[in-house]
């Protein structure tokens, strides 16, 4: 037995020296057999790794395009989202959010300091509206507002009262502007505080104006078929009046200037004002307007 496993040894030996000499010599190892045919080790295992390496990556593509990665990646980073806000305070954003959207609401209003405006330009329409006084310039009632804004120092507003009136409140800390301008549409319009600057320019189309006191070295005051009653800043012969007038009439301290049953249109009084320090100009259609000085 001991000579048989010697000689059998002795074989295998010899067997693996043939082949490591006919390696070395540029010979084939054939020891693996499929497709029908021997093949060398060296292409069997060569062409195994393309079979493996083809199959990982048919198995990656068929993995990315899954529908069950994608619902997997969704509901993961959904989680990871989820979980990472339920750890945040998010109410201030909803105040934040909630003041933001009242602000584009509301109507503007000059935001720059009261100082800062030194004209006011008007366009009134709609129902009643009351210019008033107070301790910052403010809007309220049922109105509607199709332009608010500053120019430079100056507050143009654009703005239709609705049944229930609106109010135009301005700082009573302003005593005197540089420059009003006033345009009433088809508004009942009532100015509770004074309103006095350098140069005023009002324009009453079909509406009303009744204000309590009116002051200015150059006033154009210019009336359709609307009616103005108003108080005057200063004494009556500090006035140069240039007045006409139409169908309609104009009063001033009680006397007819023009219009009316006097039969005359235009009037000035250059011959009889004592003081011109003040300008005073005045065109009526068919309405009228009555003045009186509270000196």
């Amino acid at each position: 037995m001991k000579k048989l496993v010697i000689i059998c040894s002795a074989v295998l030996a010899l067997g693996l020296c043939m082949m490591a000499g006919g390696w070395a010599a540029g010979g084939q190892l054939y020891g693996m057999y499929y497709n029908g045919a021997l093949h060398p080790v060296s292409d069997g295992i060569r062409d195994a790794s393309r079979v493996l390496k083809g199959i990982g990556a048919g198995f990656v593509e068929h993995v990315l395009e899954s529908d069950s990665l994608d619902a997997l990646i969704d509901e993961t980073v959904n989680s990871a989202i989820d979980g990472t806000l339920y750890g945040f305070d998010t109410d201030w954003v909803d105040g934040w959010l909630d003041s933001r959207q009242q602000a584009i609401d509301a109507p503007l209003i000059p935001a720059q300091h009261i100082d800062e405006i030194h004209s006011l330009d008007f366009t009134l329409s709609g129902g009643d509206i009351a210019i008033e006084a107070g301790s910052d310039f403010d809007l309220s009632g049922d109105f509607t507002v199709s332009r608010s804004e500053c120019d430079g120092n100056t507050w143009a507003l654009t703005l239709t009262a609705g049944r229930n009136g609106a109010a135009i409140t301005l700082p009573d800390s302003v005593g005197s502007y540089r420059e009003v301008s006033l345009t009433v549409a088809d508004a009942a319009v009532t100015a509770n505080n004074p309103l006095l600057c350098n140069e005023m320019d009002i324009t009453v189309a079909a509406g009303s104006l009744d204000a309590d006191l009116l002051g200015a070295q150059t006033m154009d005051l210019t009336v359709g078929a609307g009616a103005v009653h108003a108080q005057l800043d200063g004494a009556a012969d500090t006035y140069y009046i240039q007045g006409k007038a139409a169908m309609g009439s104009i009063l001033f301290n009680g006397e007819q200037l023009a219009g009316g049953v006097l039969g005359t249109h235009r009037f000035n009084n250059r011959n009889a004002a004592i003081d011109t320090s003040r300008e005073l100009y005045l065109e009526v259609g068919a309405g009228s307007v009555e003045l009186h000085t509270i000196q």
